[in-house]
């Protein structure tokens, strides 16, 4: 029983006695798998508890929250999950995840055809998270062989996988770097020498 004092203004003491409360304690942890990415460039993440007696709910970004029923699908590159375990009347733990890609796409290079002066060459860059398929920004970067990495000159930066170098010295060799972005502002580079 809760047992509530009060004094009024005049120093009565008044005592009040109510029914009986019941506060249930959720216990159980919340468990988090992923985020998983998707071929389309989303992420999807799974939540679980170790308490069968509680209802995990969940809300994405400032959306309404939602009984977590399955999967989350379709969540993009910066997008927060914020979770809590309930039994309709208190909630429990809460813990928020933020979806975050930050693995950079890997990156090798082709040499396709070389003529007198000019060098063609194709990259093929894997990227497995939410940079995947067309939105790969590919910088393409030049030097002679022997000169230091500062020497590297950008000639172009965009999204296509193939690039010839032209205007190039006959009997020269040439150092060639290629950085890969990806959406989410990962980069990755990868450098053939002496071609």
């Amino acid at each position: 029983y809760l047992h509530i004092l009060t004094i009024d203004k005049a120093g009565n003491r008044i005592e009040t006695v109510s029914n009986k409360i019941t506060v249930k304690e959720i216990t159980g942890s919340i468990d988090v798998t992923g985020p998983t990415w998707q071929e389309d460039g989303t992420a999807e993440i799974e939540i679980s508890t170790d308490n069968p007696d509680v209802k995990i709910e969940y809300q994405v970004n400032d959306d309404e929250w939602k009984e977590y029923e399955g999967p989350i699908t379709g969540l993009e590159n910066g997008d927060t999950v914020n979770i809590k375990l309930t039994n309709g009347d208190e909630e429990g733990e809460e813990k928020t995840i933020e979806i975050k890609d930050e693995n950079p796409p890997e990156v090798e290079i082709t040499v396709e055809d070389k003529t007198t002066n000019e060098i063609t060459v194709k990259v093929d860059a894997t990227d497995k998270e939410s940079g995947a398929g067309s939105n790969l920004t590919y910088t393409y970067y030049i030097k002679k062989t022997g000169e230091p990495d500062s020497s590297y000159v950008k000639v172009e930066s965009t999204n296509n996988p193939t690039y010839t170098f032209t205007g190039l010295e006959q009997g020269t060799g040439y150092d060639i770097k290629v950085e890969v972005t990806d959406k989410a502002g990962n980069t990755g580079s990868k450098v053939i020498e002496n071609q």
